[in-house]
């Protein structure tokens, strides 16, 4: 299939210049972007659930390729992931959502999902706020477990603990604070 034509009927043209680019769609596959602290995460042979924000279907897949060097400017690795299935309805260029997928441990995929804004991290460490029967708040230390668009899933948090969602980088270790009580 031919997705894009750089040059006009009758136009001369240098050697080397691109005249069409042209793809194979016969397999597809998502490419993403992965910081260096999640990289470990991210190994060629790994299953992956692709989620098209566009479209109501998940999609299986597996990491093709990881690069071998950080792109230069966003400092992040580039993923490559083929796709397993693929619906009809899925187009070149939709964008995804992308998460690893890991079989081996069911505990890690459980968890509680939080704002984005509850996590405090420091290094390659992710912490939240919790806070204690005497109304003061401390530090404590989560594992990410997936990520969305404004949300996250950690473990390493008990059921019923209130956990800061705002205003995380103001606070310090041993804060009284005052909760808000849920309204009915």
């Amino acid at each position: 299939m031919i997705s894009e034509i750089n040059v006009e009927e009758g136009q001369v043209v240098a050697a080397g210049q691109t005249v069409l680019t042209l793809i194979q769609t016969d397999e597809l596959e998502v490419e993403i972007n992965v910081p260096e602290n999640q990289l470990s995460a991210a190994t060629v042979g790994k299953p992956v659930t692709v989620k098209f924000w566009a479209l109501p279907n998940e999609v299986e897949g597996v990491i093709r390729e990881v690069s071998p060097m950080a792109d230069s400017t966003s400092r992040t690795y580039r993923v490559r992931i083929s796709l397993f299935d693929v619906p009809s309805v899925i187009q070149l260029g939709m964008t995804a959502s992308v998460t690893l997928t890991d079989n081996s441990n069911s505990d890690t995929a459980s968890g509680v999902e939080l704002p984005l804004s509850a996590i405090y991290q420091t290094g390659d460490q992710a912490q939240v706020w919790v806070v204690t029967e005497e109304n003061t708040v401390k530090l404590k230390n989560v594992k990410v477990t997936q990520f969305g668009d404004n949300e996250v899933v950690v473990s390493g948090v008990d059921s019923g603990e209130n956990v800061v969602v705002a205003g995380v980088h103001k606070l310090r270790e041993g804060q009284k604070v005052q909760t808000r009580a849920k309204e009915k």
